[in-house]
This record gives C-alpha cells, structure tokens and sequence, in this order.
C-alpha cells in the first residue's frame, strides 16, 4: 500500500525530460552483465545467475537451524554451551547445563490443550545468529543484482550527465557560431576549440573530426552508428537538441541559430526546475536518506536484541520453575508461576519478520527518494537499490548480531543471580 500510493505521488512530479538508460542500446546492452576475458575471448555472465547461487546459499544456511530439528527428530539433538565451560551435545529440551543453545528447542505449554509437550523453538542464540542470514540472503541476492547490472552503465551515463551539465552553454556558443554566419561544419570545431579540455570540448571536436577527416556530413558525424559522437555520450537530451540542429539547419544557419537557442534555453531551465525540486525536498531527502542507511537498521536491529533477551529470560525462568514444581518444592507457587510463562514467538521467526520489513522500508523509500532527486530515472533507481541494500541490511546484520549476542550474555549473568 506505501510502495503504490508513493508511486503515485512520484508520478505528479513536475519535470520536463527523464533520464534514459544507455544499455537500450544494443552495442551497450553487454554492460549490464559481468563481462572477464580468457585469452582473446570475451565472457558474459548474467548477475542474476551470481545473485540467485549467493541469495541461496545464505538462505539455505539461515533456515539451518530447521533443517537439523527436522532431520533430529524425537532424538531433540542440541548444541550447548555447558555452565562449566566447553561445547557438548545434549539430546534433552531446556537441559539446565545449558548455558546457551545452538538450537534451544522448549517444552510446548500449548494453547487450550493443544500442542502441551511438544517442541517448540528455536530459542537458541545460534538459530537467532543463523536467522540473520536469511535477511542477508534476500537483501544480498537483490543488492547484487541491481548493483552489478548498472554499475558499469552508470558510469557511461555519468559522462553523459557531465555533457548534459554543460551543454547549455555548450549550445548558446554553438548557436551564437551559426548566428554569425559560420556553416556548421566549421561552427563545430570553433566552439571545440574554445571549450578545449570539457566535456562538451570532447563531444564537439569528435564531430569535428568526423567531418574533417572521415568526410562525413554533420547528420552522420554526429549519429553514425559505429563513428557517430553520440555513440561515447548515450543522453536523449542530447540527441534531441543535435536533431533539431540536423533539420533546422537544412533551413539555413540563422534558423539553426535560433533554433538552438531557443533548446539551450530549455534545458537550462529544465535544470533550474530541477534544482529547485531538490532545494525544496531537501530536508525531507536527507531525512530519508538517514532512515535508509542508519536509523531503520540501528532500531531494528536493537529491537531484535531485546526481544531476544527477554525471550531467553522467560524461557530459562520457566524451565526452573518447571523443574521445581516437578520437584515437588513450594507446592502452588511454582504453578500458580509457571502459569504466567506462555510459548513466546522464538527470536528465530521474530528475526526473519523484521529483517523482511527492513528490506522492504529500505526498498521503498530508496524508490521514493531517487524519484525525488532523479525523476523518471530507472538506471539511477536500480544503481541505489544495489547500494542501499547491500550495505543498509549490512548494518542492520552487524547491528542485530551483536545486540543479540551482548544481550544474550547479559541474560545470562541475570539469571545467574536469580534464586528461584
């Protein structure tokens, strides 16, 4: 409901062009994959490939703690820390020489009669540690794939961008050239010339040369498929304006003077439409920026401690009083207690519930605040999607795990006081 009731606020957004995606371009469309070469030989590798096997793996591992329950069976196999120190296995549910679980399996109390006996669990604070993969499978399998298959395009369209930035003034020089009587072919390497060493100097004297050496007219020198400029500098802005450049001048230079102009004009205040945008949002942008790679991670992350201490204090305080009225000591009390301990949610499932909703608020509002900042920018949107998830959920992991573990010692030594 948040994802599409933002979108739809992200669609009245005002702005007069979006940005493309430079791998539409057959000739480009390779970058999107992870390109290595043996020998001579150029080698593709899609990243979903490399996301699906690294988002498997780690799921596959997170839900461990299941897997071995399962295949345990009645045997309730367990990993503890013993009280005296040291690993060793144990095949009894709540064992009071446990100083923590690997699995941490509890005897049910059961709901209206249903379910009392039977294991439940994993309560242990090495399922919870496990059950951190889960969310670092998802986030990871996700992150790298976005992050991979845009990396190398962004950066040809950074290039772009830096062109687009410039090109403005780039066109009023190009412009006031043609008003002054030059052809275009000669206007072209007059403004190279006097923008030597810039971006859109770059993009200028390669039509220059074009020209001069190759003998191509403007049209081919600037969109030739295989020598064209616009092939090093992928920007639908741009093309536009240098179209309207290869028409109007068919019409005589003073026409394309005027008609350049008037497009320099545009973008430039296309560009003040859009700086404007992010000087209005910008408290609300850094706002979001902040929840996306710090504030959402820490809370939740300190969240999950807590819970998973309180839980390992209500399940080791049960399984005493359990013991001590089996025992048969203080006849009422231990029971009248022992009422009061219901089966918690293990920390394990809690766990993986959180960290979903941490990849989801991250996914949202990284979507949000690239539509606010960037406008209708896929390749923008993806390249942050990658960013933020893998290293947002990453906090959230390292966060998380050691909360649970410090937590969890703390637990401990409570316990240690208490006589029960």
């Amino acid at each position: 409901g948040v994802f599409f009731l933002a979108k739809n606020i992200l669609a009245s957004r005002p702005t007069g062009y979006g940005d493309s995606d430079p791998a539409d371009e057959p000739e480009l469309r390779k970058f999107r994959n992870i390109i290595f070469h043996v020998g001579k030989k150029e080698i593709q590798l899609s990243p979903l490939y490399v996301s699906l096997i690294v988002g498997s793996l780690l799921i596959l591992i997170g839900f461990s703690p299941l897997i071995l329950h399962l295949f345990a069976g009645d045997s309730n196999w367990d990993l503890i820390l013993h009280k005296e120190g040291g690993l060793a296995v144990t095949n009894k549910l709540e064992d009071p020489n446990a100083k923590m679980n690997l699995l941490g399996y509890q005897i049910g109390k059961g709901c209206n009669g249903v379910g009392v006996g039977e294991p439940i669990g994993p309560y242990g604070i090495g399922a919870s540690m496990l059950s951190l993969l889960v969310t670092l499978g998802l986030a990871l399998s996700a992150g790298l794939y976005y992050k991979i298959s845009s990396k190398n395009v962004i950066e040809i369209r950074e290039r772009s961008k830096q062109l687009e930035n410039e090109f403005a003034s780039a066109l009023f020089q190009l412009g006031n050239r043609l008003g002054d009587g030059l052809p275009a072919e000669i206007a072209f390497g007059k403004v190279a010339d006097s923008m030597q060493g810039t971006v859109s100097g770059n993009f200028f004297q390669t039509v220059s040369q074009n020209i001069t050496r190759l003998g191509m007219s403007v049209h081919e020198a600037i969109f030739d498929p295989e020598h064209g400029a616009l092939r090093s500098y992928p920007s639908k802005v741009i093309e536009s304006s240098m179209k309207v450049l290869s028409e109007s001048s068919k019409k005589g230079p003073k026409i394309a003077a005027q008609a350049l102009i008037n497009v320099a004009r545009y973008i430039k205040e296309i560009h003040a439409v859009n700086e404007r945008l992010k000087d209005l949002m910008s408290e609300i942008i850094s706002s979001m920026k902040s929840q996306i790679k710090f504030l959402t991670p820490a809370i939740a992350g300190i969240v999950i401690g807590i819970t998973a201490m309180i839980t390992t204090i209500l399940g080791k305080l049960g399984g005493q009083l359990r013991s001590i009225s089996s025992a048969g000591g203080q006849p009422g009390s231990g029971a009248g207690l022992l009422a009061l301990f219901g089966d918690s949610v293990p920390p394990f499932y809690f766990q993986v519930v959180v960290g979903i909703y941490v990849v989801e608020i991250i996914y949202i509002l990284t979507i949000v605040t690239n539509g606010i900042e960037e406008g209708a920018d896929q390749l923008s949107e993806r390249y942050n999607l990658g960013v933020n998830l893998t290293k947002s959920v990453m906090t959230y992991i390292i966060i998380a795990g050691v909360v649970m573990l410090l937590f969890n010692l703390l637990a401990v030594s409570i316990l240690k006081g208490i006589a029960v």
